[in-house]
């Protein structure tokens, strides 16, 4: 499953996540899958910041933002509460230019 997850208006930004079945993972499927959403929020919904948070200790979910060409902006201490309790989060972000870019 990939989704925008939210939208900021003023910023016109919208962060993304995506879950996969771990039978699945290494496959391609996730940045694929994140190639296509990010034609859609910046061609379609005329979005000009799509952001990723992913936790730090999470490295295929963090591979998937830096093959993508997400620049690392910083990390969220205590960021986002797991099964086993806080974690620090990844804040990565793709600017519409760095899009059409690449």
């Amino acid at each position: 499953m990939i989704s925008f997850n939210g939208f900021d208006e003023l910023s016109h930004s919208s962060d993304v996540g995506y879950w996969l079945n771990t039978a699945d993972t290494g496959k391609g499927i996730v940045g694929k899958a994140l190639q296509g959403i990010l034609k859609i929020g910046f061609e379609e919904l005329g979005l000009n910041k799509i952001i990723i948070e992913a936790a730090v200790e999470n490295e295929r979910s963090n591979q998937v933002a830096q093959r993508a060409g997400f620049h690392l902006d910083g990390v969220s201490r205590s960021g986002i509460l797991l099964d086993t309790g806080f974690t620090d989060v990844n804040i990565y972000s793709i600017l519409k230019d760095d899009w059409k870019s690449k």
